[in-house]
């Protein structure tokens, strides 16, 4: 095994837990890179938008949404880390044997900040504190993303 490849299983002990800040700042990244793909056309003058107390039109929306869905559950299926994770040198796993999340895993691990944190009226802004909060409270420093997707991010080389 190189230094990127996952852990095997029966090495799970030496799994060293990704720190709040990692998992932040992997977070901040991430979400910097996935707004590109409307800040830059918006530069560009592709996407009017001139007042902004007025909701992005439709269509942006849902662009961004699909790409931000493509962007994190895609990358963390196959390799376990987005561009913001390989960052900060973490890496998602399964909790049970520290091997590669998979496909069902990673789209489950998106669906609750991805889906559930863009409620109106400010659901999903609740949602997604609490998802950030869990992190604070779990001695693993799962969020409830985690929690229900039985993953665990961890500290790579990189």
């Amino acid at each position: 095994m190189s230094e990127h490849d996952v852990t095997a299983p029966e090495d799970k002990q030496d799994l060293q837990l990704a720190s709040i800040l990692q998992r932040v700042g992997g977070a901040l990244v991430d979400g910097l890179l996935i707004s590109m793909v409307v800040v830059i056309p918006m530069l560009l003058g592709f996407i009017k938008f001139d007042n902004v107390e007025v909701a992005l039109p439709a269509p942006v929306i849902l662009g961004l949404f699909l790409f931000g869905a493509l962007y994190t559950i895609v990358p963390t299926a196959v390799w376990g880390q987005t561009p913001g994770k390989i960052a900060v040198g973490t890496r998602v796993v399964t909790e049970e044997d520290g091997s590669l999340p998979g496909w069902r895993r990673a789209a489950v691990r998106w669906a609750l900040p991805g889906v559930l944190g863009r409620l109106p009226n400010n659901l999903g802004l609740w949602v997604s504190l609490a998802v950030m909060a869990s992190l604070i409270v779990d001695p693993r420093r799962r969020g409830l993303h985690d929690r229900l997707a039985g993953t665990i991010v961890i500290r790579v080389q990189r």
